[in-house]
């Protein structure tokens, strides 16, 4: 065995024990060096739905889909209604069920909601009572009917159950604001240009009934939209009295 060579371990034992006791110093770290939790974190919950609001659209008036004809298509979030598929566009016969009812009706309070009718040369707005509305319709769309509005046709305007109509001297608006209230001692729904607020045209409406908004697409190819809401969010200030 003597004559045999011993192999040594390839570590020195002394400075594996001197490395075992080493310690790492603590890292005497800055503020700019840590993540900044109170930006990311601070407020989360509320940052998320302020800008959750844009993604998902409040609409003041919302359509109902079963009050609507087979010619008729209604949009995905009910704000919307399209007339037909046809190139040409040729108007709605007034023998069928051409009109689409809001979902909601309304007996008090003010209710304003602004509608898109384009370039579309034929369209009826407004609001109606309920119950037997399309039925209603194919008698006339007029006041004792239970119909109160506004009609285009063609390059003229006239509110329902008016025999005088007005020309437009300027382009037709493309939008048209709707407006259901109380004016003075009288319950009305008045029809605005919201690009400039001028009026359009008012009629009186009952004070009591519960009235319905109703769009109508006179022409095929039409397209009627209800604008959404604009949704304003506002932190109220606590202040104390000295």
């Amino acid at each position: 065995m003597s004559g045999l060579k011993q192999d040594r371990p390839p570590w020195n034992f002394n400075s594996v024990l001197q490395r075992s006791r080493y310690k790492v110093p603590d890292l005497d770290l800055d503020s700019e060096a840590l993540i900044d939790v109170a930006r990311h974190l601070g407020n989360l919950k509320y940052r998320v739905w302020e800008k959750m609001k844009d993604l998902c659209p409040r609409y003041p008036v919302v359509l109902d889909p079963n009050t609507a004809p087979a010619i008729f298509s209604i949009s995905d979030d009910l704000a919307c209604v399209e007339q037909s598929t046809n190139k040409s566009p040729s108007l709605v016969p007034h023998n069928r069920n051409r009109i689409v009812l809001g979902s909601e009706g309304y007996t008090d309070e003010f209710h304003c909601w602004d509608v898109k009718v384009g370039d579309s040369r034929h369209w009826t707005i407004g609001v109606c009572k309920g119950g037997t509305a399309e039925r209603r319709a194919l008698n006339g769309l007029t006041p004792s009917n239970g119909f109160w509005g506004l009609t285009r046709e063609w390059d003229a305007c006239r509110v329902l159950g008016s025999t005088s109509s007005w020309h437009w001297r300027n382009k037709m608006p493309s939008t048209v604001r709707v407006k259901l209230g109380y004016h003075l001692m009288w319950r009305t729904v008045s029809f605005y240009d919201p690009s400039d607020g001028s009026m359009i045209g008012s009629i009186e409406v009952p004070a009591d009934e519960k009235l319905y908004p109703f769009l109508i697409p006179g022409e095929n190819n039409s397209v009627l939209r209800i604008y959404k809401d604009h949704v304003a969010l506002t932190v109220k200030q606590k202040f104390n009295r000295v």
